[in-house]
């Protein structure tokens, strides 16, 4: 394979991001009026003025950020693939699509946690390619989107099942989870069944009406679609199949095969 020069992008290159993301910006613009008696003023400001001003500073910072986990995820996939080239990576629609998408979810997030998963998101993505393009975009959006505690969550129900199986309601769930991981859980019980119930409804989860009437804060109605290897009439919950798909995307690269 040719010697390849994966540091992070010269500044120009950096430039040329935000001269796009300015572009766009600069199309659009903020109203505003202030009134008082029969006096009225309307002000449009530029966005662009005021992303320059107020947030392109951290915008930078988290791009930077972004580009050294972008870099460590295309250096990953040139390893693994032999006989793959910087160049074929550029004509590949699929994958400069992938990293636009990316990178307008890193620019969103503060936490280098999250930065983290979004590379992960881009090594795994392109050496899973059975997985359909779209749900890779959607693992970008869910590991912008979710909490740590919502990741760790469904990482932890997924690889252990069988205890998972002997548990009937959020309340032990919530307990389960305080004790059974090493991540401070920071949240309290309400807020950890909003969560798991964000799940649910995002599709990750499936959980069943015995499980949610079980708990102390219970809703009313939930829908549900049939799962066959377990009785729908007793407590259950699932990673469904976009949650292990989920999974799959966000785990640690080099870790892939173990």
């Amino acid at each position: 394979m040719e010697n390849l020069d994966l540091n992070p992008p010269e500044r120009e290159n950096e430039d040329y991001i935000h001269q796009l993301v300015r572009t766009l910006l600069s199309t659009l613009s903020i109203g505003y009026s202030v009134g008082n008696g029969d006096i009225s003023i309307t002000t449009k400001a530029p966005l662009a003025e005021l992303f320059g001003l107020l947030v392109q500073p951290s915008i930078e910072k988290r791009i930077g950020k972004w580009r050294i986990n972008m870099v460590k995820a295309i250096r990953h996939i040139l390893q693994e693939l032999e006989g793959l080239s910087i160049n074929n990576l550029q004509e590949d629609d699929e994958f400069i699509s992938l990293i636009y998408n990316l990178t307008l979810n890193a620019a969103k997030v503060h936490q280098d946690e999250k930065l983290i998963l979004l590379g992960n998101v881009l090594c795994n993505s392109y050496l899973e390619k059975e997985i359909e393009f779209e749900l890779r975009l959607v693992a970008g959006r869910l590991a912008q989107e979710l909490s740590a505690t919502q990741v760790i969550l469904l990482q932890e129900i997924f690889s252990e099942s069988e205890d998972i199986k002997l548990i009937d309601n959020f309340n032990d769930l919530f307990y389960w989870m305080r004790k059974k991981t090493n991540y401070p859980l920071k949240t309290n019980y309400t807020e950890f069944v909003f969560y798991v119930m964000d799940l649910q409804n995002r599709g990750l989860l499936d959980i069943s009406d015995h499980m949610i009437s079980n708990s102390s804060l219970a809703r009313d109605t939930v829908s549900l679609a049939a799962n066959n290897d377990y009785n729908p009439d007793s407590p259950y919950i699932l990673v469904t199949g976009m949650g292990r798909y989920f999974i799959e995307l966000i785990r640690e690269y080099g870790s892939r095969g173990q």
